[in-house]
């Protein structure tokens, strides 16, 4: 069990055409899905465990949320490619508007996971984001995506 962000089907099109159009990396193996068949990308990890409410506010649970993303990091000798996210909000309904929640993530770079090389685990994207390495391509996108999904648990 995992509680996350978990990507609408559009944001994660959105990931897989940016990925497709910039880094080419299925020319280099990598694959959209993991080795267990789940689908990628497919969310922003919160925490390990159920809904953590001494990290995040429990109204953001089952929320509509939003995550921006400007950067993508691939290691091409590890196997594994994510998105940094910046900004993570849940949006709260007010009486006019919605008023944004921040989100805190226990990974020390919130990001998701985009794709892998067969036999790359995607717990090894925080590898990729928190040790410097020789084999790293970094793509700064040329303006900040908006991305958006439902915080949940997922068993």
């Amino acid at each position: 069990m995992y509680t996350c962000i978990k990507l609408s089907p559009i944001s994660g099109a959105l990931l897989k055409w940016i990925v497709r159009g910039t880094l080419r990396l299925e020319d280099a193996g990598f694959v959209f899905v993991t080795d267990n068949g789940d689908p990628l990308p497919h969310h922003m990890t919160i925490n390990l465990g159920g809904f953590d409410k001494t990290l995040n506010d429990e109204l953001v649970l089952g929320r509509i949320a939003r995550l921006t993303v400007r950067e993508i990091v691939a290691d091409m000798e590890l196997g594994v490619c994510a998105a940094t996210v910046i900004q993570p909000e849940a949006l709260i309904p007010t009486d006019m508007s919605h008023r944004p929640l921040p989100i805190t993530s226990k990974n020390k770079v919130p990001h998701i996971t985009l794709c892998l090389k067969p036999g790359s685990k995607p717990k090894w994207s925080n590898d990729l984001l928190e040790k410097p390495s020789p084999h790293i391509i970094r793509l700064t996108l040329d303006e900040p995506y908006v991305l958006g999904g439902t915080v949940e648990e997922v068993h």
